[in-house]
């Protein structure tokens, strides 16, 4: 009688510990609050923009900084402005100032450019030199005129080959537009 109550009791606390873990496992766990997300990067408001006679790029500076965005401003920007502006953002500003003295007003690759004309040619001419597509034809002319004048003066076409191959790609002209 004994064993058997025993066996019993056994069966008992078997049948109850597993309910116990059967219960903790079905518990779903705690769900984490969700966390604020990040505030998106707030807008500058419009607001009124008074300067009289300051420097053209005092005035995109300090504009440029209430955007905050890059701003490039060109060597040719030069000279004072005097403006009046209400109710625009510093975006806006910047690009009344640049249409009132004709000038170009550009976003590229994540920076805004105020520049002149040939300011904006210069800077797509120097980033864009070795993508131009003209560039391997001539360069390859260049190199095959030189081989052609180093066998010319006497060098066999092993040791003109050798000097072609260690000579760096010659400056970039400015007479040519790429």
């Amino acid at each position: 009688m004994k064993i058997r109550f025993f066996t019993l009791m056994m069966v008992f606390v078997a049948f109850s510990l597993c309910g116990i873990l059967a219960q903790d496992q079905t518990t779903p766990p705690p769900v984490p609050s969700p966390s604020p997300s990040p505030s998106p990067t707030p807008v500058p408001k419009p607001g009124v923009y008074d300067y009289q006679d300051l420097p053209i790029n005092d005035v995109l500076r300090e504009l440029g900084r209430s955007a905050k965005v890059n701003l490039t401003i060109g060597y040719g920007v030069n000279g004072n402005v005097t403006l009046h502006l209400e109710n625009k953002t510093p975006l806006q500003a910047i690009e009344a100032v640049a249409n009132a003295r004709n000038l170009l007003y550009k976003e590229f690759e994540g920076a805004y450019y105020v520049v002149t004309q040939d300011d904006w040619r210069e800077i797509m001419r120097n980033r864009f030199f070795f993508e131009a597509p003209e560039l391997p034809v001539a360069l390859a002319k260049y190199q095959k005129r030189y081989y052609d004048a180093l066998v010319k003066e006497g060098f066999t076409k092993d040791e003109a080959l050798k000097i072609i191959m260690t000579q760096p790609l010659p400056p970039r002209d400015s007479r040519y537009n790429f």
